[in-house]
């Protein structure tokens, strides 16, 4: 296994919880992205939640998970979007 945040290419950083819904039709270079080393400087954060959004049958077979993380179907963003607040920070990623 990896280590705690090596080998996951895409990081995606939003400030809030009310972004989720525009991510869908957002551009690419209008999210704002985080490294694997920035990641690791702010794991400690009260407010950081970590969200796998790889489909659930990419998620069920992988090995390597980020410790801490939770799972979230991205074809469900509606059902799950809501649970969070706005002053919690979401890193969102895929392997």
């Amino acid at each position: 296994m990896r280590s705690k945040f090596g080998g996951y290419v895409v990081v995606l950083l939003l400030a809030a919880a009310g972004a989720l819904i525009p991510l869908r039709t957002a551009l690419a270079e209008d999210i704002p992205r985080i490294t694997k080393d920035g990641l690791k400087a702010r794991s400690g954060e009260a407010n950081l939640i970590l969200i796998d959004v790889r489909v659930p049958k990419d998620w069920e077979k992988s090995a390597e998970k980020i410790a801490g993380a939770v799972h979230h179907d991205p074809d469900d963003v509606g059902a799950w979007s809501g649970a969070y607040s706005q002053d919690q920070t979401l890193v969102l990623y895929c392997a």
